[in-house]
């Protein structure tokens, strides 16, 4: 017959290392769809919202954040 494993006792640090990595989002590339809602959004209210360009088109920027909007125009209007 077979033994049984033994289990070992795991760190707790060794468990938030693990957590915290597996907490980040994955980085997706900008479609040209996306970009352009980014744009008209930006024309639309002719100043720089992003909750409300966001919220305008929720089908096409869905899993942005408002930050991924902020850096994604900074980089833009370079």
């Amino acid at each position: 017959m077979l033994s049984s494993r033994k289990r070992r006792a795991v760190s707790p640090l060794r468990i938030a290392r693990v957590t915290r990595l597996s907490g980040r989002r994955i980085k997706k590339k900008w479609s040209a769809e996306e970009e352009n809602a980014l744009r008209r959004g930006v024309q639309r209210l002719n100043l720089v919202v992003y909750p409300i360009i966001l919220h305008s088109y929720p089908n096409i920027l869905e899993g942005r954040t408002e930050v991924d909007l902020k850096d994604k125009w900074r980089n833009m209007t370079r």
